[in-house]
């Protein structure tokens, strides 16, 4: 991303301005089939959930909205993974990543460079501890 498409990165968004309840339900209740079928296909499956990293900049403005997103989101994780366990690798601060605007397709989504970057990172220093 160039600096001026990072500065006119829209934000305020009605994604963080506005409070979609019926998506959030309907995307927890994905999630919960999700892994409903994993376990009936694998009763030993060890299900790992990866929290992938903004560019820093947007996530610094991002922050306001973040705060009470994220505690919701954490919970609605948290809920699910008494039902069914999972490990979570939360990656959303890797300075690695998230402060190479190059890595970027957008102010959230790796591009082809950034996802390499990502992999081998996590294959680096994720994989040697899962068992």
């Amino acid at each position: 991303m160039t600096e001026k498409e990072l500065e006119e990165y829209q934000i305020e968004t009605s994604v963080v301005t506005k409070d979609f309840n019926e998506t959030k339900e309907q995307n927890m209740e994905s999630f919960e089939k999700i892994l409903i079928l994993l376990n009936r296909i694998n009763p030993d499956i060890k299900i790992k959930i990866v929290l992938i990293p903004r560019c820093s900049y947007i996530e610094k403005r991002m922050e306001p909205y973040d705060k009470v997103l994220r505690i919701e989101f954490m919970e609605n994780l948290d809920q699910m993974q008494r039902k069914y366990p999972f490990e979570i690798f939360d990656l959303k601060g890797l300075e690695e990543i998230s402060s190479h605007r190059e890595y970027y397709y957008d102010g959230e989504h790796l591009n082809r460079y950034g996802a390499e970057k990502f992999t081998k990172y996590f294959l680096h220093h994720c994989m040697e501890n899962i068992q």
